[in-house]
């Protein structure tokens, strides 16, 4: 039996090195084969362990709820109310041109005390103060934008107003951050605007947003803490919270459109009774403008009345005055002739006088 085996290892080393070549290729290939799969069976485990640890540190949502017409607080209150449900944050979020770049970003809402899908910070920091912005770390946005930089979002479509959904559009970068929603290096999800995809994702302060209801909610579930991400297990429990939600607000969707049509009809209403308030001021004020246009009909012609006899009155008064005026000329002369006719009486009485004292003198004389 010995005998046997060291000849077949003699004929085994013998072959090796007299074929080492095809030897040393086949355990090369061997090796590669057994390197290859090794590192895959290893990969994958690895980036599920990698991605689940990431997602756990910044609290990647398990669900998002979103509405064409919004979410209410009672949506939101059905949500709460489900089994199986711990976190429920509803947020904002809207599609804006950037500028002049031609880059369309999705804008987030951001507040302190949300539980869920955090961000890390690259550079910077993340918004505080109403106006301040914090951009997507990826190398699309950061060409156009960079920490200082003010962004202004835009929209070409006249039809859109940027003011029904934020209190402000122009905004200071404060930081750059990365977001558990977009682990792909070039995806950044649809848009509603555009080319229908986005390029980059904004972050603003809750604030900003003048929206009157939440656009989306995440959704953080009980029983996942423990569980690893994409893993069977894990898809399996978040299709069953997610085929209850969906149960739970089948009906909702009607309801809120019949909300919307609700609040549609009072304002078309309320428009309506302020455009007959209107008709009946303008009526109103017609009626006044009518009423002084007679009242200034009535005080022109009283005033033209009033300019004709006065023209007549001082008409008659010039003609008065001429009248008086030459009866006062002539008066002036008769004044003038008579003063003439009195200074040569009175020459005449002196000269009488003259000559009557003369005559009494001679008179005397004789007498004597």
């Amino acid at each position: 039996m010995t005998l046997r085996k060291k000849a077949l290892w003699r004929d085994i080393f013998r072959e090796i090195w007299q074929t080492k070549a095809r030897f040393l290729s086949i355990f090369a290939i061997i090796m590669l084969g057994v390197g290859f799969f090794a590192g895959i069976k290893a990969t994958g485990p690895d980036m599920l362990d990698t991605a689940d640890h990431y997602f756990k540190r910044l609290r990647l949502m398990d669900l998002k709820v979103q509405s064409t017409y919004g979410l209410t607080e009672e949506d939101l209150e059905i949500l709460r109310n489900q089994p199986g449900v711990s976190v429920v944050q509803p947020g904002y979020s809207g599609d804006v041109f950037l500028g002049d770049s031609g880059l369309i970003a999705k804008v987030f809402s951001n507040s302190k005390d949300h539980a869920l899908n955090g961000y890390e910070v690259v550079a910077g920091r993340l918004p505080e103060a109403p106006g301040e912005i914090a951009i997507d770390a990826h190398h699309s946005i950061m060409k156009a934008f960079g920490l200082g930089d003010t962004v202004t979002f835009t929209n070409p479509n006249p039809d859109v107003s940027l003011e029904d959904s934020f209190h402000r559009t122009s905004y200071t970068v404060v930081g750059l951050v990365k977001s558990p929603q977009y682990i792909e290096k070039g995806g950044r999800g649809t848009s509603r605007i555009g080319k229908g995809t986005a390029d980059a994702f904004v972050v603003i302060p809750e604030e900003d947003f003048s929206l009157e209801v939440f656009t989306e909610a995440y959704i953080g579930l009980k029983d996942t803490s423990g569980m690893t991400a994409y893993t069977p297990e894990y898809d399996e429990r978040v299709e069953q919270l997610k085929a209850a939600l969906e149960q739970a607000l089948a009906a909702r969707p009607e309801l809120r459109l019949e909300e919307v049509r609700a609040e549609g009809q009072a304002k078309l209403d309320d428009a309506e009774r302020q455009i007959e308030e209107g008709k009946a001021k303008l009526a109103d004020a017609e009626t006044k403008l009518a009423d002084a246009k007679a009242k200034l009909d009535e005080g022109r012609r009283s005033y033209e009345e009033g300019a004709a006899k006065l023209e007549r009155e001082l008409a008659k008064g010039q003609a008065e005055l001429d009248k008086a005026a030459k009866e006062l000329a002539a008066g002036k002369g008769e004044l003038a002739k008579n003063r003439a006719e009195l200074s040569e009486g009175e020459a005449q009485l002196k000269a009488g006088q003259a000559k009557l004292g003369k005559t009494c003198l001679l008179y005397t004389s004789r007498g004597v």
